[in-house]
């Protein structure tokens, strides 16, 4: 779950941005199978499901950080260039 802005109260007009609410989204999954507009939330039919994503998405979290929740992360690195890894080193050629 996350805030957002809705903008749906008053468009933009002129390159001037609309009045717009801060709102909640509560949790939410889709059928996209059979419902690929995401009309109907089947999130309290599949509780077990729900709870596998909110998992594999706190242990993500974990790993790669979430600034909205202030998780710094234990998977990341200084931004710049990675060093190759032995394996994906290009092999020399015989001229």
């Amino acid at each position: 779950p996350h805030t957002f802005r809705n903008s749906k109260i008053t468009p933009a007009n002129d390159g001037h941005a609309g009045k717009y609410v801060m709102q909640k989204c509560d949790l939410e999954l889709y059928d996209l199978e059979a419902d690929i507009g995401e009309s109907k939330n089947i999130a309290d039919q599949h509780p077990e499901i729900v709870s596998k994503m909110q998992a594999l998405a706190s242990e993500k979290r974990r790993e790669l950080g979430d600034r909205l929740q202030k998780i710094k992360g234990t998977d990341n690195r200084e931004p710049g260039f990675a060093e190759i890894a032995n394996w994906a080193k290009p092999k020399p050629t015989k001229r």
